[in-house]
């Protein structure tokens, strides 16, 4: 059991996460308008790229941060605990959006599942989902579209399963297994996309899709930001990261001019550009790390409003897709936006809202009860 001076808090996180979920909302609200015949606004749907790869770079920084501090204050890292903590925070909705997507819904509203697409049906695609390889399933399209967003959830506890057993080992050797993962993730996709278009199976080109899609390397990312924080200098091929020369005002001000510019290429230029999220990813770390860690960041996230929305964000990711689905699916189906086609210029109001609301319910009235137990497991509370 934890001790209140074993509380860490680390600023504007929760607010990044508010963020994230917001963006990757209204990305699907805008990619989904195509099944009703609605006109899309801009082009928003590299959001969700965008949104996704936050997360992903977040993850990474947060476990990375909290698995250091608890080897640094207490000599170990409890990885039964850590195991305990995830499965209790992840386990319980995310079962329960499958229950939802694979039974709830084709039996209570059949129309949101189409018949002829049995195997987003099917009991491999269960089978797979229940243990986490939703990112398979996402490839393969055997995943529910409107419970989709699991995929991400499955490369999460893919890295959990040996991340914490890399952050055991000392600095200087984590420091390499983490440019190992950063590096060996390029490789790979370049070997099964060469393969893919030389030896022509299917099963390459699959397996250069979910490498694309199980973004470690973003999380790798996020994680080496969180020990040069705790080690203040990396040196890196020959190239020293310094933890005061990230904290400068004239870095922070090129990190986020970079952060908004590759918002504005994606929706505005080229969403192809996207295969530079790595580069991405490498900058949000710097901004994590200065929001975070730096007093003299000169931007904060902290308030009320996003710490709140932060809170719920997990909800908010697994909830938004079914509640666009069957909004959607309602509208569509009784005539609505035809009759009042000024009720398109209000859809994403509409949708957050009700998200907040079913993703509030959700954490106070369900999630809250196993974080209850999750603080049992916690050296440190977060």
């Amino acid at each position: 059991m934890s001790s209140s001076s074993n509380r860490l808090y680390l600023p504007s996180l929760n607010a990044v996460r508010a963020i994230s979920a917001i963006i990757v909302m209204i990305a699907h609200i805008e990619a989904e308008k195509d099944g009703i015949g609605l006109s899309r606004l801009l082009s928003l749907i590299p959001l969700g790229e965008i949104g996704v790869t936050i997360f992903f770079t977040l993850s990474g920084y947060l476990i990375t941060y909290l698995l250091i501090t608890e080897k640094n204050q207490f000599g170990s890292i409890d990885i039964k605990g850590f195991y305990m903590r995830r499965i209790l925070r992840i386990w319980p909705l995310f079962y329960l959006i499958l229950i939802m997507g694979y039974w709830i819904v084709p039996t209570y509203f059949p129309s949101l599942y189409p018949s002829s697409d049995f195997k987003r049906n099917s009991l491999g695609g269960v089978f797979l989902n229940m243990f986490f390889l939703t990112n398979v399933t996402f490839i393969l399209k055997f995943t529910p579209l409107f419970i989709h967003t699991i995929w991400s959830i499955g490369v999460e506890e893919q890295f959990y399963i040996f991340w914490p057993w890399l952050s055991m080992k000392n600095n200087q050797r984590f420091k390499s297994l983490i440019l190992f993962v950063i590096c060996i993730i390029p490789i790979l996709k370049i070997t099964f996309l060469v393969l893919s278009r030389f030896i022509h199976l299917s099963v390459f080109e699959d397996i250069y899709h979910i490498i694309c899609v199980s973004k470690f390397d973003s999380m790798a990312l996020g994680g080496l930001f969180a020990l040069l924080y705790f080690e203040k200098k990396l040196s890196i091929f020959k190239f020293e990261m310094n933890c005061e020369f990230f904290y400068k005002r004239s870095i922070q001000r090129i990190s986020y001019l970079i952060f908004v510019g590759y918002f504005l290429i994606l929706m505005f230029v080229d969403s192809r550009f996207g295969h530079l999220y790595p580069f991405f990813s490498f900058v949000t770390g710097i901004i994590l790390m200065n929001l975070s860690t730096n007093k003299n960041t000169i931007i904060s996230l902290e308030n009320k409003f996003l710490s709140s929305i932060g809170q719920i964000s997990y909800g908010i990711y697994l909830w938004h897709m079914p509640i666009i689905f069957m909004f959607y699916n309602y509208m569509h189906a009784h005539g609505t936006f035809q009759a009042y086609s000024s009720l398109s210029f209000f859809i994403h109001p509409i949708i957050m809202i009700c998200v907040c609301i079913i993703s509030y319910v959700s954490y106070y009235y369900f999630e809250v009860k196993f974080l209850k137990l999750k603080k049992r497991f916690a050296k440190i509370l977060t």
